[in-house]
């Protein structure tokens, strides 16, 4: 082996010898590669510099000819402009002369047109206050008469006025005490009615605290009554037993199933005070089921054991026939339990047997002097539940353990009782709150009478102290206008002597006007005549100029072009100059690089020739070890296969032995832990134990796997009992009380609910029912009305949502004449002020109110629109009083009375109104 470690060695040096060789050469004949392929590229690039030098040398020649031609075409634009600008000179000094001329011309020709058309408007305005005064004279003479009739009409009229103001002052104190009188009423119906209400108010919370109370104490019922019906207060086995015969339909007669009778505590029923006497008496036996016989005990017994649903005794009914004649009742004298106690009939003979001899005593002293041979007592137990025997065992404690049936049918019967008074005490409740919400009712439609009654004399009242108001209006009206027309009667008659010396003082300075006139006229055509001549000459000038302008800017153009031209040239000259010199650089870099190229070449083959050399040399040495190491291989593969034998020989012992151990060490482990689970399950020694056991574990009959199957068993059978849990009892009575009061909750919630869903409901039914009928009606409406105000079209409303009138929106489709339907949204201003207009009108129209109050509606409306909205005013106006803010002529035309506010002095503000039905009377009575 350590022959063939050292020659291993050797020929392992040799191999990365040669290895290490190999690489050397292969990287020197890439880099050879690398070398001859740059030394290509190099000359390749050389040869395209030197044919780049010579394409530029030829485009510079071109750029210097081209900046020749540039440079000369250059100087003869320049000569051109200067001409052209030396040309422009000379003309627009000639135009400047002209235009001076022009322009005092032009200025003289105004100042004369100011003056005709000073003459003019002189000539005029005289003209116009002659024809004034003429038309004032004859307006004057007109009105003085027309005034004088005036006078005469109002002196009667403010006589009449004064007797209709003394009128409307009678009438409305009559009306202010009628309705004095009402509102009397009025507020004693409503002290009564709030008297009412709030003992209605009072009424209704003790009916809902009865309510509350009786659904209480009905749940708690209901939840007892069905832990009973249930049999939750008795054990799983009388339960099971109980619920099977109660569900079987073999016997339908109540009270009896299949041979069951009952239960025992229902069968005995004790005075209030002996319940835990009797429990404590009876205790378990309380909870046995009475039979018609031993065969139907049998049978209930065998289902509780295959259904594995628990424990119950069997009473029969025939259990004691031999005492059935002694034990009827007892002594009545004698403190006996059975005295106390009430046996339903057919039951007499079996529970006097289970209640004889047991005496009942106050407490545990008294029940200690009756428990004495002499008095020959079986039991006696004490109202508390503490028993003592004949033979002196004694059972006491708290009540907690006892099982409480009695305590739980008592409470259910007291439940019962007070079930049935607070019905007849909820009857009573809600006949008093009948009866007094019958009389709020009564008085509720007696308020709204007589508030009917007030409105309608406070609208009397309204419309009285209108009418005194217009009359008084109109009377303070006819006084002013009285003073006015004496004031206007004077004044009118001085206007006329003025208007006839301001005639006469007219007439002889439009004269020296008209003459003025003429001769202004005559300069102006002679100054018109030069300017024209003027206009021409400057006319020719502009023309010239223009011409001039257009040649020079020509020039201008190309010579800019011109020397860009060069610029541009000249950047291309040098630019090229510079790509010669850089091509040049590039040129002696290559020729540099292609040197050191080729004389890495000739440095890289000699390296490559010494590196095969050697290569060659370990080859020939690897071949001679090559040889050598064969043999000792040979040699080495013969002694390892002996041992590889030899050691698979070995592990195979070592394995069964360790397996051995392992096997051993399971069932010592085992031992111990059958030892373990055997000393804490039982307490005895568990080597007595397999003495003991010994010869029936090496019987022939003995299996462990019926002995497993038998274990098996007896652990499914204890599992099922279960562990005992001292606290269950608590526990349940705690849970009970907890889902008793839960209970009681989510009754009280749910009835709630419920009566909040109803009410929801009622109200959700009442308003959709009132929003469709107010929705039909004023759909009609508005479907009147539009085409009124649109002289033609058609409009309707339409929900969005049909099928949910509560959550629904209202959309206005509107069809104007001549045009397509389409929403209020995407009509013009005045379609939508008209379109509001009628949706607004038709909403009032249906219940309409005494007054109706407009802030400039008519805004955005053209006359057209105006006169059609003011006729639906008039057909509104037959029931309503409108008022109306406008500035809307046409709509002041339509109007009854106007009134207005000016300021006659700064800060001072003062209403002015016009009876507009009476000036239209007396013009026409006038005509």
């Amino acid at each position: 082996k350590s022959e063939r470690f050292s020659k291993d060695q050797i020929i392992s040096r040799k191999r990365n010898e040669k290895t290490d060789a190999e690489k050397t050469a292969d990287q020197l004949k890439n880099d050879l590669r690398y070398l001859r392929n740059e030394e290509k590229r190099l000359v390749a690039e050389i040869t395209g510099l030197d044919a780049a030098i010579i394409d530029l040398g030829v485009k510079n020649q071109k750029i210097k000819d081209e900046i020749s031609e540039e440079s000369v075409k250059r100087k003869n634009l320049s000569i051109e402009i200067e001409e052209n600008k030396v040309v422009m000179g000379e003309k627009n000094t000639a135009s400047q002369e002209i235009r001076t001329r022009l322009g005092e011309e032009q200025k003289a020709l105004d100042d004369q047109k100011k003056q005709i058309m000073f003459l003019m408007a002189q000539k005029a305005k005289f003209q116009n206050i002659f024809k004034n005064a003429e038309s004032n004279k004859e307006n004057l003479r007109q009105r003085i008469k027309r005034i004088q009739n005036d006078e005469t009409e109002i002196s009667g009229k403010i006589s009449k006025l004064k007797q209709s103001v003394a009128d409307a002052e009678q009438n409305l104190r009559e009306i202010s005490d009628a309705r004095e009188s009402v509102k009397q009423r009025i507020a004693e119906k409503k002290e009564r009615l709030n008297d009412q209400s709030d003992q209605l108010g009072t009424q209704v919370k003790t009916v809902n605290m009865l309510l509350n109370e009786r659904n209480k104490i009905r749940s708690e019922y209901l939840a007892l009554k069905k832990m009973d019906d249930n049999f939750d207060w008795y054990k799983d086995g009388v339960k099971a037993v109980m619920t099977h015969h109660h569900s079987d339909a073999g016997d339908s007669s109540p009270g009896r199933r299949n041979g069951i009778i009952g239960i025992t505590a229902d069968g005995l029923e004790p005075e209030p005070g002996f319940e835990i006497a009797l429990e404590a008496a009876l205790g378990e036996t309380l909870q046995y089921i009475v039979i018609d016989d031993q065969q139907t005990g049998i049978e209930s017994i065998k289902y509780l054991r295959e259904s594995n649903t628990g424990r119950s005794g069997f009473i029969p009914i025939d259990a004691f026939p031999e005492t059935a004649g002694k034990t009827s009742r007892p002594n009545r004298n004698l403190p006996l339990l059975i005295n106390h106690v009430t046996i339903k009939p057919r039951f007499d003979e079996t529970f006097a047997e289970l209640l004889q001899g047991v005496a009942v005593a106050e407490d545990f002293d008294d029940a200690l002097k009756l428990c004495t041979p002499e008095n020959g007592f079986r039991k006696v137990v004490t109202k508390q539940g503490d028993t003592i025997s004949s033979n002196g065992i004694m059972v006491g404690g708290s009540q907690e353990k006892l099982s409480g049936i009695y305590k739980k049918k008592l409470e259910l019967k007291q439940l019962n009782t007070q079930l049935m008074e607070l019905d007849a005490a909820l009857e009573s409740g809600q006949k008093v709150q009948s009866d007094l919400e019958s009389v709020v009712k009564e008085l509720e439609v007696d308020i709204q009478k007589l508030t009917v009654q007030k409105n309608h004399m406070e609208k009397e009242i309204i419309d009285a102290e209108r009418k005194h108001f217009q009359a008084s209006e109109s009377l303070k009206h006819t006084l002013s206008h009285f003073e006015l027309i004496t004031l206007e009667k004077e004044k009118l008659m001085g206007e006329k002597t003025d208007i006839e010396d301001e005639i006469s003082a007219h007439d002889a300075a439009l004269s020296e006007i008209t003459r003025n006139e003429a001769s202004v006229e005559q300069e102006i055509k002679e100054i018109s005549d030069r300017i024209a001549s003027l206009s021409e000459q400057i006319t020719i000038f502009n023309q010239t100029e223009m011409d001039l302008k257009l040649s020079l800017t020509r020039s201008n153009a190309e010579l800019e072009n011109t020397n860009k031209t060069l610029t541009r040239l000249k950047e291309f000259q040098e630019e090229g100059i510079k790509q010669i010199e850089q091509i040049k650089k590039d040129i002696v870099i290559k020729t540099q690089k292609n040197k050191q190229a080729a004389s890495q070449i000739e440095d890289a083959e000699k390296e490559l020739s010494e590196t095969l050399e050697g290569l060659n040399r370990i080859n020939n040495e690897l071949l001679d070890y090559d040889a050598d190491y064969r043999n000792i291989v040979t040699e080495i593969s013969k002694t390892d296969e002996s041992i590889t034998r030899t050691k698979s020989i070995i592990e195979e012992v070592q394995q069964k032995t360790h397996q051995l151990e392992l096997e051993l060490s399971g069932l010592n482990i085992k031992r111990e832990n059958v030892v373990t689970r055997f000393l804490d399950r039982y307490s005895q020694s568990f080597s007595q134990c397999l003495a003991e056991h010994r010869e029936t574990v090496h019987s022939p009959d003995f299996s462990i796997e019926k002995t497993e199957a038998a274990l098996a068993s007896f652990r499914k059978k204890i599992d099922r009992i279960g562990d005992v849990n001292l606290g269950a009892i608590e526990a349940y009575e705690e849970q009970k009380t907890r889902y008793e009061f839960l209970v009681r909750q989510r009754d009280d919630l749910v009835e709630a609910i419920e009566d909040l869903q109803s009410v929801i409901k009622k109200i959700n039914r009442i308003t959709q029912k009132l929003f469709m009928e107010m929705f039909y009606n004023i759909n009609e409406q508005f479907k009147a009305m539009f085409p009124r105000l649109f002289a033609g079209g058609s409009a309707w409303l339409e929900l969005t949502q049909p099928n949910n009138p509560l959550e629904t929106g209202v959309e206005l489709m509107i069809h104007p004449p001549g045009k397509k339907v389409t929403r209020l949204s995407l009509l013009s201003g005045g379609e939508k002020a008209l379109s509001a207009i009628a949706f607004i009108f038709s909403i009032f129209l249906i219940n309409p109110a005494s007054y109706c109050l407009l802030d400039e509606i008519d805004a955005p409306l053209d006359e057209a629109n105006t006169n059609r909205f003011n006729e639906l005013l008039k057909i509104i106006g037959e029931k309503s009083q409108i008022i109306m803010i406008s500035h809307n002529k046409r709509s002041m035309e339509f109007s009854d009375m106007l009134f207005g506010v000016t300021m006659g002095e700064s800060g001072v503000s003062k209403l002015v109104s016009v009876d507009i039905e009476k000036l239209s009377a007396r013009s026409a009575a006038r005509n």
